[in-house]
């Protein structure tokens, strides 16, 4: 090789590295952009779950999935479980006062099995039901 073939590799590999050197500033500097705006991001997302998690405190999470399946607003969600909760009050409202609900109490039996009883929530009421074997499938109530 001469001399000046030599000269001609030195600046192309100057050259290249130049480039280089001036691809890689690019990318940090990318870099650096792409990691502000996530920490932006990411700050708004908490701060959504946040306003989220405090509008809907009342509602259970099963029913926000199955109301996000079938596409419907927070609102009528709301609306569904205030409709349920309304008909399970409906539905286990003392007969004897009518004001209180029959609140299910189990009581854990010592061997392995639990009892339940209905006890009315109103305190000037006594109403309570018998006390039963407890098993799955007995209704929760309210």
């Amino acid at each position: 090789m001469s001399k000046g073939n030599q000269n001609f590799d030195k600046e192309e590999k100057s050259g290249e590295v130049a480039r280089l050197k001036k691809r890689i500033h690019h990318l940090e500097k990318e870099n650096t952009k792409l990691k502000s705006e996530l920490r932006t991001y990411s700050r708004a997302f908490e701060k959504n779950i946040t306003f989220l998690r405090e509008k809907t405190n009342d509602v259970s999470l099963e029913d926000l999935i199955k109301g996000a399946n079938a596409e419907l607003a927070l609102k009528d969600i709301k609306k569904e479980v205030i409709h349920k909760f309304e008909d399970l009050k409906k539905k286990w409202q003392c007969h004897i006062c009518e004001e209180g609900i029959m609140k299910l109490i189990i009581i854990p039996n010592g061997l392995g099995g639990s009892r339940y009883f209905r006890n009315c929530s109103n305190p000037k009421c006594s109403n309570r039901t018998n006390v039963k074997e407890y098993t799955e499938e007995v209704d929760k109530g309210v």
